[in-house]
């Protein structure tokens, strides 16, 4: 019977059954509506652990990040299945934050769901897969991982494209999940993306197809270069099938040593420079900051030096070795213990204390080159512990891989430590030829504003000596070499700065304290670069300021600067607006 057939009383009863009925299932709806919701939230912030944990190497907490992800994000996409929450999402008001709840949790579903094998694989290799067998890294196994990283990356590209195609009026917390997950699978497709390359590239630079040579560069942050450090200590590593092989280690500097080579210097590069680049010796050979371009020179420098062509040049800092350290365990050279926590202090310091004479000193540092190589290729060394340690030093600007073929020295930039043409690149260099530079301590600080009229920068670059005011309590190296060097006094360095401007911006004027300073400036690869030089004095600060201009619409980008000898990246305050 129709209800408005029914009597008044049994009518209201049935109106109010009907509306209890409504209400109840509103209230359920509502109730879904906010577990999944909640899921979400709790889906997005979970995938920025994950992104973190990437970012740091931190398997532990990428286990649970992506544990916790697969749970609330698969629970949150089970909530937008069925017939209910299709009628949610046609629903006005409330239809397109449905839409976009049930797009968005099921796209973090599917990234969850494709990383737990990748999860899986990095578990491996945490229990030892890819450490060496018979001396050779098992490549079959590196090759292995491409796989599942591709089907992961897809995940994440397709998540990251769905929800940035979301384009409905959404309210709350909704609003601000979403635009924080663009972000946060922004930064995590790029992590993936510079993962797949080097897993792609690593079997070819370990010798897959064919023996690769490389020159390593150990650069002593004892005598501050714009790159890292002096350029005391090489070796000579061909790569094999998996196998490395030191072949022989040498002091690139040592003219009675090495063969003299012949180096292709631009004369912009010899204005800037001056007699700091010798034609025939490296010491001043990382002298600029671009370490694409020193790590080339040190390329034709090798032809002379090992009578053959390099396929690539890998320069590599001393603190770089007390990273390595921490993957390989301690070593012994000599009756000295080295471990991660002494490393710095006894090679850039003790060596020149306990061998006076500068044969003995290359002697110890080829050694310890040799001790710590061969850790590193040994079956018991930690791979994953291997891998954070030099991610870490690529990152901190410490170590930097470059190839004589171009387009695979063009794949790797992203994670080989290269800058950008719109980056400051700010280098250090010793003139004063010891190794004061182990108390050196420094840190840059500024910004710069793009306007549509005008843009303009200014950088502090601070430099302080924490050396002793008595010197003579100094190993005897520490203080003027002599021969190629700028007469220094007692308990002081003379630093050259190097300043790399991005490029279409000019520099207006320097500062040392209160003052102008005179400064060199030359043209290198279409951006201007700038040096000047000053003494600093035992427990003394000297702050430099750079003034700078551009033209409007030009890019300025990261700011770099050479690190020092304590662990940890360079120091840089940089604020940049509009740019």
């Amino acid at each position: 019977m129709p209800v408005a057939m029914l009597p008044p009383l049994r009518r209201r009863s049935v109106l109010r059954y009907a509306l209890g009925v409504v209400v109840l299932l509103g209230l359920l709806v509502s109730w879904r509506v906010w577990q999944v919701r909640g899921d979400l939230l709790q889906a997005r912030d979970y995938a920025e652990a994950l992104r973190a944990a990437g970012d740091e190497r931190d398997l532990p907490d990428a286990r649970v990040a992506l544990a916790s992800l697969e749970v609330h994000a698969g629970d949150a996409a089970d909530g937008t299945r069925g017939p209910s929450w299709w009628l949610l999402e046609h629903l006005p008001l409330i239809g397109d934050d449905a839409r976009a709840v049930a797009t968005s949790s099921q796209a973090l579903s599917e990234v969850a769901r494709a990383g737990r094998p990748l999860l899986n694989i990095v578990e491996e290799i945490d229990r030892g897969s890819l450490s060496p067998e018979g001396g050779r890294l098992p490549l079959d196994r590196i090759e292995a991982i491409g796989p599942p990283l591709s089907q992961f990356s897809d995940a994440v590209i397709d998540a990251r494209d769905e929800i940035a195609g979301l384009n409905g009026s959404y309210v709350g917390r909704l609003s601000t999940a979403l635009d924080e997950l663009s972000p946060v699978l922004d930064d995590l497709s790029a992590t993936v993306a510079r993962t797949q390359t080097a897993v792609t590239e690593a079997p070819v630079l370990l010798g897959a197809d064919k023996p690769m040579r490389y020159l390593l560069v150990f650069q002593n942050n004892g005598e501050i270069r714009a790159t890292g450090g002096l350029p005391g200590s090489a070796a000579e590593v061909i790569a094999d099938r998996g196998r490395l092989r030191l072949r022989r280690t040498f002091s690139p500097i040592d003219r009675d040593v090495v063969a003299p080579a012949e180096f292709r210097l631009s004369s912009a590069e010899r204005t800037l420079y001056g007699p700091l680049l010798q034609r025939h010796t490296a010491i001043f050979l990382n002298s600029m900051p671009d370490r694409s371009r020193a790590a080339s020179l040190f390329a034709e420098g090798a032809q002379a030096w090992l009578g053959q062509r390099v396929d690539g040049v890998i320069l590599m800092d001393t603190v770089t070795l007390g990273y390595l350290l921490q993957a390989t365990g301690p070593v012994s050279v000599e009756g000295v213990r080295l471990d991660a926590t002494n490393a710095v202090r006894e090679l850039l310091y003790g060596t020149y204390a306990r061998f006076p004479r500068l044969a003995d000193q290359d002697r110890f540092f080829g050694s310890v080159s040799s001790a710590i190589f061969e850790r590193i290729t040994g079956r018991s060394v930690d791979v994953a512990e291997l891998a954070g340690a030099l991610r870490r030093s690529f990152s901190e600007q410490r170590s930097y891989l470059y190839l004589r073929d171009r387009a695979r020295d063009s794949a790797l930039r992203d994670i080989a430590g290269s800058g950008s043409p719109s980056d400051l690149e700010v280098g250090l260099n010793d003139v004063g030829g010891g190794k004061m530079s182990y108390f050196l301590r420094s840190r840059i600080q500024g910004g710069a504003t793009c306007g549509s009229t005008r843009s303009s920068g200014s950088f502090r670059v601070q430099l302080t000596s924490e050396a002793p005011l008595d010197a003579s309590r100094l190993p005897d190296r520490f203080e003027n070499a002599g021969e190629h060097w700028q007469p220094v006094r007692d308990g002081a360095q003379i630093v050259q700065v190097v300043a790399m401007l991005p490029r279409g911006w000019s520099v207006t004027r320097v500062d040392l304290g209160s003052r102008p300073v005179a400064f060199r400036s030359a043209a290198v690869g279409g951006r201007e670069v700038v040096t000047f030089q000053t003494e600093v004095l035992a427990q003394e600060t000297d702050t430099a300021t750079i003034e700078m201009r551009g033209t409007p619409g030009d890019a300025f980008g990261d700011v770099w600067l050479t690190p020092g000898v304590t662990a940890g990246g360079p120091s840089v305050d940089a604020q940049v607006k509009g740019c």
